[in-house]
């Protein structure tokens, strides 16, 4: 199974990562079009939480998730399709214009037809207003949680570490909490510590898993390694969406410092055993790539599959 990790060009090229490529080829990061021959992080965020939940059994008819701000993103459609309840939700408000084109206006902003019918989505999928930073406390009994890099909107490092133990509650015994975050990877002494986005230093992951295993949960230990391909060598620079300029957009600059993105696994201990996810449902890429050009044949071969096999902060593109 996937330990928490961090980005890396290689995982592009591993058959857990090729197999949930086509689910994502309608979206777009940076003006960057996603699951194709670019190699983004936003896309290995979503992928890897999306593998994480699948192999550990989330990802099958009656399970509930909950998603934090979870901005325009495509996982609470796809979750749903493969037939999870899912509560979605995102802050407030946009902050002022900070998350325009990325905040969730309402329940209809996160619609992906191409990847879950409007009648699924309907009925699978609810929509709530939550400060990450104030949970409400009957938000509870999940089986999985996830956010992609929105924790490090919340204002400062420990408001993130904060939100990490706070939604770590509402999971069920054997829950799962797939949450991504900026990792800083040029310095494990200076950071930015406060302020709109606030980078984790490998310390600070050290000290979140300390205070995640002594609140009686569990997380997977880290694998830190950064990678050796030329992808992950390269920084992104403006404009992103310049793939003349660009490799690829793995690593950005954030202030004076090099961040990428990095994956925690957090377990409500009581743990079941999860699905081997070698395979997604047992398909091939191609395959599962002609059900997602056609909504309706994916939806009714999906359940056969499934049968057949065991900020308040808005997440944005950076």
């Amino acid at each position: 199974m996937l330990a928490s990790r961090i980005c890396n060009r290689a995982d592009f090229d591993a058959h857990w990562f090729q197999q949930w490529r086509p689910f994502f080829k309608k979206q777009t990061a940076n003006g960057i079009c996603l699951g194709q021959s670019f190699f983004h992080r936003k896309e290995w965020e979503f992928v890897v939480t999306t593998q994480a939940l699948f192999e550990r059994g989330m990802l099958c008819p009656g399970k509930r998730g909950i998603g934090f701000g979870v901005g325009r993103e495509p996982l609470a459609g796809l979750f749903a399709s493969y037939g999870c309840h899912i509560l979605a939700t995102d802050h407030w408000t946009d902050q002022d214009g900070l998350w325009t084109n990325y905040w969730a206006t309402s329940k209809a902003a996160l619609a992906q037809p191409e990847l879950c019918s409007a009648a699924d989505f309907e009925a699978r999928v609810c929509f709530q207003r939550v400060d990450m930073r104030n949970i409400p406390s009957d938000l509870t009994n999940f089986d999985f949680s996830w956010s992609c890099c929105a924790l490090e909107h919340l204002g400062g490092l420990e408001a993130g570490r904060d939100f990490l133990l706070a939604q770590s509650r509402c999971l069920k015994p054997g829950g799962i909490g797939i949450h991504s975050l900026e990792f800083n990877l040029s310095s494990n002494d200076d950071t930015i510590t406060h302020g709109p986005t606030v980078i984790y230093r490998k310390r600070d992951i050290e000290d979140i898993a300390a205070a995640v295993r002594a609140n009686g949960f569990d997380i997977s230990d880290v694998d830190f390694n950064v990678g050796s391909r030329v992808e992950d060598a390269f920084v992104a620079i403006r404009p992103y969406q310049d793939q003349d300029k660009n490799v690829a957009h793995l690593r950005i600059r954030i202030g004076t410092f090099i961040a990428t993105s990095l994956a925690l696994i957090i377990t409500k201990k009581g743990t079941p055993c999860g699905i081997d996810g070698g395979t997604v449902s047992g398909q091939s890429a191609t395959s599962r790539a002609a059900r997602v050009a056609t909504p309706g044949g994916r939806a009714a071969s999906r359940r056969g599959e499934i049968a057949g096999s065991a900020s308040g902060g808005s997440a944005g593109s950076k």
